[in-house]
């Protein structure tokens, strides 16, 4: 008898084991906006805390940013001025008129990305992803798109520096940037460092170009009717692809010989082969 009964007692205990952790299972399904909603409020402040503080390092931003991002969150707005972000994961993100003016940003991923009227004045984006990214009408003045050497086979030397949180780390040169099917209408490119970086198909109608590097940029299907290029410095770039390029640009840029044009624009008469330069 008394086995009996010890067997229903821990068939009782075994059931309501089982029924806590049905009841603890419903509970957390039922309060999981709410831990979700903590955790997109946790992640704002850790962005809102390293605007306050005015803090150059990370300082779990990167994570924040790639969580909020995922969620569907829109970002526009955001002040990252001077971030330490690299490899940053924000593709198809929205940051519309957000703030990333002097930001390491080399190696991020903005992959069909919202960045319209963005400031990314004076940004580090060698190797950036922005293939499809959405940049019209973004200030990218002196933004430095290439590596620290127009010469490509400088571009994966290995070598250390500090971040600006003190931290020794790691890091690459990285390569030029891929901007292909960028849709750069209208944007401010002036003295930015773009030799080399992948344009095929970008939009950079109506953009500011004076005074940037552009040399040995492949140019096909790129539009550049109405921008300006006073200055531009072309040398190598191959403009024969390019589309809507009109006469009075190229007199305004700086090419040489080995620049190839559209049929029906001439090249200037002070342009000399690159010897010569």
């Amino acid at each position: 008898m008394a086995r009996l009964k010890r067997w229903a007692f821990l068939g009782v205990v075994e059931y309501l084991g089982k029924l806590s952790v049905a009841v603890a299972l419903v509970l957390w399904v039922w309060e999981r906006p709410d831990r979700e909603t903590q955790s997109k409020l946790r992640a704002w402040q850790v962005l809102v805390e390293a605007e306050v503080s005015q803090t150059k390092a990370s300082g779990g931003r990167i994570e924040a940013l790639e969580f909020l991002s995922g969620k569907g969150v829109e970002l526009s707005g955001v002040d990252l001025h001077e971030a330490y972000l690299p490899a940053v994961k924000l593709a198809g993100a929205v940051l519309n008129r957000a703030t990333f003016k002097r930001a390491i940003l080399s190696d991020a991923h903005f992959e069909g990305a919202y960045l319209k009227a963005a400031n990314l004045d004076e940004a580090y984006l060698t190797g950036a992803k922005l293939n499809g990214a959405h940049l019209e009408h973004a200030r990218l003045r002196g933004a430095r798109f290439a590596g620290p050497h127009d010469d490509q086979t400088e571009y994966k030397r290995e070598y250390q520096r500090r971040d600006p949180g003190g931290f020794v780390v790691r890091m690459t040169y990285s390569y030029p940037a891929d901007l292909t099917d960028a849709f750069l209408f209208g944007a401010d490119l002036t003295d930015a460092r773009l030799s080399g970086a992948m344009l095929r198909g970008a939009d950079l109608r109506h953009a500011r170009l004076d005074r940037a590097s552009l040399g040995g940029t492949d140019l096909t299907g790129v539009g550049v009717g109405g921008a300006s290029l006073n200055g531009t410095v072309i040398y190598g770039a191959q403009f024969h692809g390019a589309i809507g390029v009109t006469q009075e640009q190229i007199d305004a840029a700086k090419g040489d010989t080995s620049t190839t044009l559209p049929t029906g624009i001439v090249m200037p008469a002070n342009w000399r082969p690159p010897s010569e330069e």
